[in-house]
């Protein structure tokens, strides 16, 4: 799916800004580190008058020439987490609207999305978050079962204020001050999370492991259902073979085909990978060779 057939402009239509409350009202914010492949595709599908702010961790490649060649705004902010990168967004990166869009650079929004936000936003809603459906593509495929749907991500958020906090597994987790004011909106963006080479999703989720793993942090936002039974199950082997059967046939992963398939193991491989690092020695071992072993003299 390409951005002509998610945000297409019908032909001879004025070049009026298509969504002007959204325009006046909304910032997309995005933040990236090293996203020059996915950003022209995210940029692409999002309307015309709509002012983008990419909050930049230190790209080594083009990703901040991009962004300011499509017109957005880019402030440096080194990552300490993403709840910590949003509220830098929320208040600290010149936000001037009354609402925030988060998008990832991977990340795609639908028309359905901009009309409803068009209408939602000129009624001034007393809101203080929207959780938005995602569907997610593996190579460009998108999954309609494997990925046990819906999937809920706290992405329109009301500015002026820090809101995310700390999720349990690390500064790669987030979640939400309790007390906020939330709604579910089920018009899913599309977010393009893996294709191509398997090398950096692995080196990636492994690194995501070891801070789930070691990990101290007890959030006190917002727990959705499924954030609730992931911690409650821990990271036995249970949990490996379960995520496996889970996705991919209880789910109807195997209605998906091949990217079906691969999405329940690769996901079954992550569970594996932090089950072994906390089953594993803590310390190097002291090696003892067995008797047979020829052993030189000091």
């Amino acid at each position: 799916m390409d951005a002509q057939q998610i945000n297409a402009r019908p032909a001879g239509a004025p070049a009026a800004l298509p969504y002007p409350t959204v325009a006046c009202k909304l910032r997309v914010i995005t933040l990236a580190r090293n996203e020059e492949r996915d950003l022209p595709l995210c940029f692409s599908c999002i309307p015309d008058g709509i002012k983008v702010t990419v909050i930049d961790s230190g790209s080594s490649d083009s990703t901040p020439d991009i962004a300011r060649a499509a017109g957005a705004e880019v402030v440096f902010h080194e990552f300490t987490g993403f709840a910590n990168q949003r509220n830098f967004g929320l208040t600290e990166a010149g936000v001037t609207e009354s609402w925030a869009l988060f998008i990832d650079a991977d990340e795609v929004y639908t028309r359905e999305f901009w009309e409803w936000a068009e209408k939602w936003l000129a009624d001034d809603p007393q809101i203080d978050f929207v959780y938005i459906s995602q569907y997610m593509a593996l190579d460009g495929y998108i999954l309609k079962h494997a990925p046990a749907y819906p999937l809920w991500h706290p992405r329109l958020v009301r500015t002026g204020s820090p809101k995310f906090v700390q999720g349990d597994a690390g500064m790669h987790s987030e979640s939400i001050g309790a007390d906020l004011r939330c709604i579910n909106l089920d018009i899913p963006y599309i977010h393009y999370w893996q294709s191509g080479s398997m090398k950096g999703w692995a080196e990636k989720h492994l690194r995501l492991a070891v801070e789930d793993v070691t990990s101290t942090n007890t959030t006190d936002g917002k727990k959705t259902i499924r954030a609730r039974i992931n911690r409650m199950l821990g990271d036995g082997f249970i949990k490996v073979a379960g995520r496996f059967f889970y996705h991919y046939l209880l789910c109807g992963g195997f209605m998906d085909g091949r990217a079906g398939f691969r999405f329940s193991v690769m996901y079954s491989w992550y569970e594996m990978s932090k089950w072994m690092l906390r089953d594993g020695p803590r310390e190097y071992p002291v090696v003892v060779p067995p008797a047979n072993v020829i052993r030189r003299s000091k």
